[in-house]
């Protein structure tokens, strides 16, 4: 995406902060659409008019996550994890991407991963937060 509309970005992401009213509550395994935003260089960033992505959270606060977000485009390598979800696709998790995000960037649940997916997902993410490559 060569032309991104910051603008665009930037006055919804005033709406998500000052309107918000949505008393979401994240649990770990969760997979949540959230308002991911336009991001810079190659920090992920969501698509559509309301910049979604799918992520998935691996570790709760009181009033944040951390997750890992979601493509629907099937990427391999060291720092990726591909996956089947209920909803009958593949996607792949990109472990490099591990972020904090709001509480109030979240939009809607799509699903519960499974608890060995999920596991799976973990052991790969801290093999690869502790290798030296």
């Amino acid at each position: 995406m060569n032309n991104k509309n910051y603008d665009e970005w930037n006055t919804l992401k005033k709406k998500i902060n000052y309107i918000y009213n949505k008393p979401y509550h994240p649990k770990i395994r969760e997979i949540w659409w959230v308002n991911l935003g336009l991001n810079i260089g190659s920090e992920i960033y969501g698509k559509g008019f309301q910049y979604l992505r799918p992520v998935l959270v691996i570790k709760i606060n009181s009033n944040n996550f951390i997750g890992l977000p979601l493509s629907s485009k099937i990427k391999r390598g060291k720092n990726k994890i591909t996956i089947f979800t209920v909803d009958s696709k593949y996607h792949s998790v990109i472990l490099s991407q591990v972020r904090v995000f709001d509480n109030k960037r979240l939009l809607g649940k799509k699903y519960i991963l499974s608890k060995k997916k999920f596991k799976k997902i973990i052991r790969r993410y801290k093999n690869m937060i502790t290798t030296n490559d």
